[in-house]
């Protein structure tokens, strides 16, 4: 009775095993019988490669920023926000969204709060949809990208960070909607208003 032979030899996670043509039978011989003229197939094990070094991570990203804003760029294309009809749409779907919350919450009360809260209700239905498109969006881009990321290599956290340029991109042109109904409520424009700026800052550290 002959013993096997294995000769395991490593590349990359994988073990090549040399073993006698006569006992290549089952599954084991029917994937030596693909590359019979060599006497080898490959196992692929699972192996832990670990987390990239943060600083060089972060280095490469800022590097390759422009992929980043260009894939947001053919996101926004392919939203047709470049289009009268798609900034149209962009703009109604959260203001009739605020004013079904506006009607449901507020009008069927004994006491109505007014514009006021209406122009307050809008602006946090705004800042939810740029953070919760953002969070949505880059978990989809991951499982969408799937062909990019087996061919080519770069860092992975550029998908989800273009998601959130996409998100806010698409929560800019709101800003200038809320305007006339801050106006129309008649709340006062004051110095208070510019910690809208660190704000917005916090909710796209917050999406990224």
């Amino acid at each position: 009775m002959s013993t096997e032979t294995q000769t395991p030899r490593k590349n990359d996670g994988a073990a090549t095993l040399r073993r006698p043509w006569h006992r290549r039978n089952g599954a084991a011989g029917a994937r030596a019988r693909e590359d019979e003229f060599t006497s080898e197939y490959h196992v692929h094990e699972p192996h832990v490669t670990g987390l990239p070094p943060l600083r060089s991570y972060v280095r490469e990203v800022w590097r390759r920023r422009e992929f980043a804003l260009e894939l947001s760029r053919t996101r926004l294309r392919a939203q047709h926000f470049d289009t009268t009809f798609g900034q149209l749409w962009l703009i109604l779907n959260p203001l009739l969204l605020a004013g079904v919350y506006f009607v449901l919450v507020d009008i069927i009360r004994p006491n109505s709060r007014g514009w006021a809260f209406f122009a307050h209700l809008m602006a946090g239905l705004f800042a939810y949809y740029f953070v919760s498109n953002s969070m949505r969006e880059g978990v989809k881009v991951v499982v969408k990208s799937s062909g990019l990321i087996l061919n080519t290599a770069f860092p992975r956290a550029l998908l989800p960070l273009s998601s959130v340029i996409t998100a806010f991109m698409r929560f800019l042109p709101t800003l200038l909607v809320y305007l006339p109904f801050h106006v129309i409520a008649g709340l006062p424009f004051t110095f208070h208003m510019l910690w809208i700026i660190p704000i917005i800052a916090l909710f796209v550290v917050l999406s990224t």
